[in-house]
């Protein structure tokens, strides 16, 4: 089990982050939702010991976060933070290098990827050359040759058009199975219910709602009882005030 337990974080004299509590379990796919700037990235780099929290902790089966093994890890991001200055083939070997994989498996997921995006075509191109919809589609890439056992999804699904938004819910589904942590993070609640079990709402930096996710339920309905942030705006929108 992964527990998250009391996170704080303060950026100058914004709170980005209170209190936050909640624990992740195998074998279940969980959506982290919230709107755009309420904390859900800034809590996933903390998780990924990229940024550091003013307080609280993170343990994976009780051992601490200092000594977990994050190649086991996979952050797959929204902005496609990948190398920009080398070539796909470059960083692809960079990966294979640092986890140890075979030349055989990748050739298999090559050949498996390839109707979707064909790495012998730009495997000499500089990363930073490709569209954003490739440099997702690359990060994915990895994220199957890699086989990790604990995966972040940041906004899976911006920047892709339909079909390859339809392989990237496809990939997200097989990597769930009962030794896998899968957790999707999006304001993009639709196009990611099927997929979810469990919910969890984060809105001006705290969580919300943390629940079982019953595939009856309206998911959108969920979301905008626990975002209060967004019903201000609505109510704005509409002319509506409290005061």
């Amino acid at each position: 089990m992964i527990k998250i337990n009391k996170i704080n974080k303060k950026f100058g004299e914004k709170t980005v982050l209170k209190n936050i509590t909640f624990n992740l379990e195998k074998g279940k796919c969980y959506g982290i939702f919230g709107n755009n700037g309420v904390g859900k990235t800034t809590l996933t780099k903390i998780v990924f010991n990229e940024i550091i929290a003013d307080s609280g902790e993170i343990t994976l089966d009780e051992v601490n976060q200092k000594e977990i093994d994050y190649l086991k890890w996979y952050f797959f991001v929204e902005n496609n933070e990948l190398p920009a200055d080398i070539s796909v083939i470059s960083y692809i070997k960079i990966i294979m290098n640092t986890h140890n994989i075979k030349n055989s498996d990748l050739n298999y997921n090559i050949e498996t990827f390839k109707s979707f995006l064909d790495i012998n075509l730009i495997k000499n191109t500089l990363i930073k050359k490709i569209s954003a919809g490739q440099k997702k589609l690359l990060s994915l890439f990895i994220m199957v040759l890699l086989k990790p056992k604990v995966i972040f999804f940041d906004e899976p699904t911006a920047n892709l058009d339909i079909a390859n938004k339809d392989l990237l819910l496809k990939v997200i589904q097989q990597t769930i199975g009962p030794e896998t942590y899968v957790i999707i993070i999006t304001h993009l609640i639709e196009e990611v219910k099927d997929l979810i079990d469990h919910i969890i709402i984060i809105d001006d930096g705290e969580v919300t709602y943390d629940k079982k996710y019953d595939k009856q339920e309206n998911i959108t309905k969920i979301f905008r009882e626990n975002t209060k942030n967004l019903n201000k705006d609505i109510e704005k929108i509409m002319g509506v005030s409290n005061a």
